[in-house]
């Protein structure tokens, strides 16, 4: 793979400069907001132990990741976004299951474990693929942890579960405007994906809101 090959794919880009894609780039200062968002909430409440700093610390890298593909726009940059966003994700599963669970670290890794499996093997190994969403469809598994962690916080009556569900909705919408951008374009040339960018900035919050606010375990 060719890593400083151009990378072309959203309505907001026209030409190879940094600075094509000013609103996709500024909008990843929602991650980063809700980074030190969820740092100053934590630190108010004496809870911002060390697994809440990293986490908020790698919301704060998905807004950088992101950042870097939006202006530079190469493979490597693409890498870096997306790769944070994983990262994000997988020890955000950990810390979520120990957390809201109370599950101790192994089980709580092997939860953590088996989600990552699904997304970096592809969702399409395990019928989980709805042909419209194209890459998008990578998220899929996010959105049905979110709803599944959801359902069960609501059965054990925690009230984590309303944050999370909706994170969960939210990250269903953020991902059918990720979706469409490139059927818009010449409708509405500046695109949609800034708008995954803003909801998913809230995503991030409401999840880390949840770790923090309803925590059962350090």
């Amino acid at each position: 793979m060719n890593w400083t090959e151009p990378v072309d794919i959203y309505c907001e880009r026209l030409g190879p400069e940094f600075w094509a894609e000013p609103i996709n780039a500024i909008t990843n200062l929602s991650f980063i907001i809700a980074g030190i968002w969820a740092f100053m909430f934590a630190k108010a409440r004496g809870s911002a132990d060390p697994a809440v700093v990293f986490l908020a610390s790698l919301a704060g890298l998905v807004g950088i990741g992101s950042f870097l593909f939006h202006t530079f726009a190469v493979q490597w940059a693409g890498l870096a976004d997306v790769g944070s966003i994983a990262l994000f994700m997988i020890i955000g599963m950990l810390i979520g299951l120990r957390r809201l669970f109370a599950l101790n670290w192994l089980s709580a890794a092997m939860g953590a474990i088996i989600f990552a499996a699904v997304i970096f093997l592809g969702p399409e190994r395990f019928n989980i693929q709805i042909p419209v969403l194209g890459e998008g469809n990578r998220y899929l598994p996010a959105i049905i942890a979110l709803g599944i962690i959801a359902g069960a916080l609501a059965m054990k009556g925690r009230p984590a579960c309303r944050p999370i569900a909706a994170s969960a909705f939210l990250l269903s919408a953020s991902l059918v405007f990720r979706s469409i951008d490139t059927n818009v374009c010449e409708a509405f040339p500046l695109g949609t994906h800034f708008l995954w960018h803003l909801l998913n900035g809230c995503v991030l919050a409401l999840i880390m809101y949840s770790i923090i606010r309803y925590r059962h375990v350090q």
